[in-house]
């Protein structure tokens, strides 16, 4: 793979994923697995987005809020199946 490290600047790695391909690596990132009862509502009530929406095999770009409001992370949700979640922080 020939991909650059850093882009020549926002715009430019904005364009090169739409007109190409994206690819993040997250092997350096945190990673929970949060299941069992009241793991669904857990991540509801810690990320940002609508844990709900999530079907199966799905995942969705969130975010870890802090008591003000900013945000402390960006993180990515994976369901994998019913009560068994994924977290990527």
């Amino acid at each position: 793979y020939n991909m650059p490290i850093e882009y020549s600047g926002i715009i430019d790695e904005h364009m090169t994923v739409c007109k190409g391909v994206g690819v993040f690596d997250v092997s350096h990132m945190g990673q929970f697995f949060i299941e069992g009862e009241g793991a669904k509502e857990l991540l509801q009530y810690v990320t940002t987005n609508n844990v709900d929406a999530l079907e199966n095999g799905k995942a969705q770009y969130s975010c870890l809020p802090n008591e003000d409001g900013g945000i402390v992370d960006d993180l990515i949700v994976y369901k994998m199946e019913n009560n068994k979640y994924f977290q990527c922080n």
